[in-house]
């Protein structure tokens, strides 16, 4: 399409927009949500090549969930006028949002894997975490991962950012995948500072040490024992923490270390008797 034609199809846009009374009538059935009464209204006129017109009639096929209709009535009013682009994006980003909230996943998903394809990331960030969430649901972890890690790559509103950052912790927190969980936490507090994270990775590395533990892994877990031990470790978790700590050093042979972190245990101001005890009978098994 040559500009003069382009011109010639945006002033007809207008002319129309200004003599077509069915514009503000669907305009305003579409505010109050009557999506069937705005096809209606926009019917009669559908043929004509005006993207205001196309626009709308992909609103209301937004609204009615007609993926299909979508596509074709947003890709027409797209074509004819490529300044809808952006508003095309953010209206199938809302409703997607708007029906993933209600449990209809496989339309949301279709609506906003359409606003993808413009391949405009930047205003995409909340449509890619709905589809993380939605792929989250699904269980499918790798598109989850994925979707969340587009949507940190692409937004800068710090707060949102660490919104999307909690969505992928908690994907590997549900699917217990501790080391992953450990390492997008680390990834938070590093690239944007969230340093006040550092409780919930002390909490993800001692669920990564115990499994690495159970698995024979003693210097493995050690390691990461290590690393969260310089950080602040909540109350809840200290004495069942600095237990652990205790039995990977002791597997080591390193008593006088494993002896310091039991005596820690006995220090704590929350306790389990359970590991109050063992920590005792591993004091004196090794000799206090």
């Amino acid at each position: 399409m040559d500009k003069i034609e382009k011109l010639f199809i945006l002033l007809f846009a207008f002319f129309c927009a200004k003599n077509t009374p069915e514009i503000p009538k669907a305009e305003e059935a579409l505010k109050k949500r009557y999506y069937s009464k705005a096809l209606f209204i926009l019917d009669p006129i559908s043929h004509k090549k005006n993207p205001r017109i196309k626009y709308l009639l992909g609103k209301a096929h937004l609204g009615l969930k007609n993926p299909k209709e979508v596509a074709r009535y947003f890709d027409e009013a797209v074509k004819l006028d490529s300044s809808y682009t952006d508003s095309v994006i953010k209206a199938c980003i809302n409703r997607g949002i708007e029906l993933s909230r209600i449990g209809e996943y496989e339309v949301a998903l279709c609506i906003l894997k359409y606003a993808e394809k413009f391949n405009k990331n930047k205003l995409m960030t909340r449509g890619f975490s709905a589809m993380g969430d939605i792929y989250k649901a699904y269980g499918e972890i790798g598109k989850a991962e994925y979707y969340y890690n587009l949507a940190i790559k692409n937004c800068n509103k710090e707060k949102e950012r660490e919104k999307m950052w909690i969505h992928l912790m908690e994907l590997y927190e549900k699917s217990k995948d501790w080391e992953n969980a450990c390492r997008v936490c680390l990834e938070a507090m590093r690239k944007d500072k969230l340093w006040h994270l550092q409780i919930r990775y002390t909490e993800y590395s001692y669920r990564f040490a115990e499994e690495l533990f159970k698995q024979g892994k003693i210097d493995s877990a050690n390691i990461v024992m290590e690393e969260a031990s310089k950080l602040e470790i909540p109350n809840m978790l200290r004495a069942d923490f600095y237990f652990l700590y205790g039995e990977i050093l002791l597997a080591k042979g390193e008593l006088e270390k494993a002896k310091e972190k039991y005596k820690l245990v006995l220090s704590c101001e929350i306790q389990s008797p359970s590991v109050r005890t063992r920590a005792r009978e591993r004091l004196r098994m090794i000799g206090r």
